[in-house]
């Protein structure tokens, strides 16, 4: 393990004694390599928490840390907390399910606030209650490295909702925030919309089984005018009527210009069958996508999926002539990409028809990259749009940040190999 050559050791869900635990920590001191430690479900007890706290007062290259799921809590925080103030190397930490309870998350706070290099932070599925709303508020307020920030499913809501949203309010540096199954309520909603309109930077937000209504949702259409960086939000699981979704199509349908571009309603969620003729539009002329689970018909004559604009939705070679000759061209040249090290490692010819061949001489037509994206298999949509973003993360010295079609783990997976790649 000292001479290892990868980026990621996974450790998940290994159960060491102290003495082999401690044997593996000594190892990685060593090792110059690692740089992404996966131990999800591994520690067992504050003695292996400490030899792995142990690590960070070496100089290491660990930047990614996963300790989700190991019910860590209480003292045995103080020190590392306290030690990563002090160096100051991660980059991602998920310390999701560990049952952090109030007292924990002054801890937490104190090194958010101090790190100038933490982008990435997962700290759902915790203990959580509104008093650390004004905690987490001044937290995110004081921070300017933090990208992406995951607080789902915990208990911050109505009045600790509220004052996290005032400080968020005041941070101009997150792009995706997931504050899914904390009870946002009326109230914390409107604090929510009234941050919305001055925010320039987050593009992703999560809001999934928040409360939310129809009322809420009617507010969102406006707030879209005035931000123009928010490109997908997710409202599945919400007190939401057929008739609301309609309204809020309808208004969005309207606005001259927005920066969204998806918008999650959950695939239990039904659409009235007016409704449908709308999301095809939003599509096709806003280059907004809605998802949803089926529509609502009263009547024999049913919205049929196969209806000539609904149907091109799903074909590959209609999205490639809608996308713009840049993103063909990043398409082409990731495809490429990946074909040509797919004929390396397997040492194979380059035929006449191949993909690769086309590209090479620059003879690829629409349909041959619409056939491509058939291969890769899954809804086209979904392909070209991760694509995309994959193309984004080639750059080694570009910073990684979590766009809403890819997530941010892949993102920083993406971007460490990209690292190692050019250091080779």
């Amino acid at each position: 393990m000292r001479t290892i050559n990868s980026f990621e050791i996974n450790l998940n869900t290994l159960k060491m004694t102290n003495a082999e635990y401690k044997a593996v920590m000594v190892c990685l001191m060593a090792n110059d390599e690692v740089q992404r430690l996966l131990l999800s479900e591994a520690i067992q007890n504050d003695v292996q928490m400490s030899y792995l706290t142990d690590i960070f007062m070496e100089e290491t290259q660990i930047t990614d840390l996963v300790i989700s799921n190991n019910n860590l809590q209480g003292k045995i925080l103080d020190r590392f907390f306290d030690l990563m103030i002090q160096t100051d190397n991660l980059v991602f930490l998920d310390i999701s399910g560990n049952n952090l309870t109030d007292r924990d998350a002054a801890l937490l706070t104190d090194y958010v606030r101090e790190s100038s290099s933490l982008a990435y932070l997962y700290m759902s599925r915790n203990k959580f209650t509104p008093a650390v709303g004004d905690v987490f508020g001044k937290m995110i307020a004081g921070n300017a490295s933090l990208v992406d920030l995951d607080i789902s499913r915990n208990c911050i809501r109505l009045e600790g909702a509220e004052k996290f949203f005032r400080g968020l309010a005041k941070n101009t540096n997150l792009e995706r925030l997931d504050f899914s199954w904390n009870g946002l309520g009326h109230t914390g909603f409107k604090v929510f919309t009234n941050m919305l309109k001055k925010n320039k930077t987050l593009e992703f937000v999560n809001l999934s089984g928040t409360r939310l209504n129809g009322k809420d949702l009617e507010k969102f259409p406006p707030i879209l005018k005035k931000n123009t960086s928010l490109a997908r939000i997710v409202l599945e699981h919400n007190n939401i009527q057929m008739s609301d979704i309609t309204t809020f199509l309808t208004d969005v349908y309207k606005l001259k210009s927005t920066g969204l571009r998806r918008v999650d309603f959950g695939r239990y969620q039904t659409i009235e069958k007016n409704a449908a003729p709308l999301v095809d539009l939003l599509f096709w002329e806003k280059n907004i996508e809605i998802r949803y689970g089926c529509v609502m018909s009263h009547s024999d004559d049913k919205y049929n999926k196969s209806e000539v604009l609904t149907k091109y939705r799903e074909d590959p070679l209609a999205l490639v002539t809608k996308l713009k000759p840049e993103e063909r061209m990043r398409l082409v040249k990731y495809f490429g990409g990946i074909d040509l090290e797919a004929a390396i490692d397997t040492g194979e010819d380059i035929h006449h028809e191949s993909f690769l061949h086309k590209m090479r001489n620059n003879k690829v037509t629409f349909k041959d990259l619409a056939n491509r994206i058939m291969e890769v298999g899954g809804d086209p949509n979904d392909v070209i749009r991760t694509s995309l973003e994959m193309s984004q993360v080639a750059d080694p010295d570009a910073r990684v940040v979590a766009r809403y079609s890819i997530s941010a783990n892949l993102a920083r997976r993406l971007y460490l190999k990209s690292r190692i790649a050019a250091e080779d």
